[in-house]
């Protein structure tokens, strides 16, 4: 059975900053992800749907515009153009993660992991084939789950437009679904 120095299972952000700081180390590190690099927040999560928000506070501003006197005349949403910027900014940031994991020397394994034992990992590929493996280190990097809070009691549904999955997807319609879907202390600016 082949052995690994530092095995990380989860490539959302907790895991592949550990694989780069690992690796910066001097580690050897191999990361097994089973979908994309970037997990939940950056595919499915916070990012594509602080893109999504983006675009309801732009449509807010110019609705608001005539407050200040100007006149904006025939403001509407192209859902397909909102949902292309959001698949861009996905695309970009799932490309510069790859990207540092190469540059950084590290092992990306795709596929589904399991603990079999405290050091032994074995991997379902993309192929359906299963690989075992022990690691002297392994790191964890359990998947995001989005929070059960105020949002649900507001009655946020399901919105099949939304671009969103699983548990993420929520309807935008601009009464708090920031604070719910991404939490206040994570509000940055990712246009």
């Amino acid at each position: 059975m082949a052995e690994k120095e530092i095995v990380i299972i989860g490539a959302g952000p907790g895991g592949y900053v550990a694989a780069i700081k690992a690796a910066q180390l001097g580690g050897k590190v191999t990361l097994i992800e089973k979908d994309e690099l970037g997990g939940t927040c950056l595919n499915w999560g916070c990012i594509p749907t602080k893109v999504l928000l983006r675009g309801v506070e732009l449509l807010e501003t110019l609705e608001g515009a005539k407050e200040f006197g100007l006149q904006v005349n025939g403001v509407s949403v192209d859902l397909a153009k909102l949902m292309a910027r959001k698949d861009r900014a996905v695309k970009t940031l799932v490309a510069g993660v790859s990207g540092l994991m190469k540059s950084n020397g590290i092992e990306v394994i795709k596929g589904k992991a399991g603990l079999l034992s405290p050091r032994k990992i074995q991997v379902l590929d993309q192929q359906n084939q299963t690989v075992a493996f022990e690691a002297r280190r392994i790191i964890l990097d359990p998947r995001g789950r989005p929070s059960r809070g105020h949002g649900q009691q507001r009655g946020f549904t399901a919105h099949p437009d939304s671009g969103l999955h699983g548990d993420h997807r929520r309807r935008a319609d601009r009464s708090g679904v920031r604070n719910h879907l991404c939490g206040p202390e994570n509000q940055g600016d990712h246009r």
